[in-house]
């Protein structure tokens, strides 16, 4: 996908801006446009791994301007589960492969932030948004001083 683009695509947000030869050209923040025009052209599914350029003025040491992202779009036929689906499936594709295929990164990274084996089930659990809301409220997150805003003011029968 173009990273180089000739205008902003990005509603309102700002972007770098480029001197591109006579004209000025801009980084993309995504792929998104490009992405959904190979959507609307029957394309059932697009991926992109490549850079992602963020304009936000930040003195913090953990903000980022330039990473890599995987970015997806797709067409769902029939529920927001098809997207959900396919992330899953590629979430633990990742995990195993990295813990078959490099667990000296693995061991690395422990070894700064020591922690527990990701341990993740073949099927994943899928909960209504209630349940999760009522299952976080009863957690010892929730003991400990995890604070959400909206989760302690959040009524389950909003909802159902």
């Amino acid at each position: 996908m173009a990273k180089l683009q000739p205008a902003t695509t990005e509603s309102g947000s700002s972007v770098f801006n480029v001197d591109y030869f006579p004209r000025t050209a801009f980084l993309a923040q995504s792929p998104q446009l490009a992405k959904e025009t190979c959507i609307i052209t029957d394309f059932e599914c697009v991926y992109e791994n490549g850079s992602v350029f963020c304009v936000e003025n930040s003195n913090m040491h953990r903000h980022m301007i330039e990473f890599t992202g995987l970015d997806m779009e797709m067409a769902i036929e029939h529920s927001y589960l098809e997207a959900s689906d396919i992330i899953d499936s590629m979430l633990k594709h990742i995990f195993r492969s990295l813990q078959t295929k490099n667990p000296e990164e693995i061991e690395r990274v422990k070894r700064q932030f020591p922690h527990n084996d990701l341990v993740f089930p073949d099927e994943t659990v899928i909960l209504p948004f209630p349940g999760g809301i009522k299952l976080l409220k009863e957690s010892e997150l929730y003991d400990i001083g995890f604070y959400c805003p909206a989760l302690a003011t959040f009524n389950v029968t909003m909802i159902q």
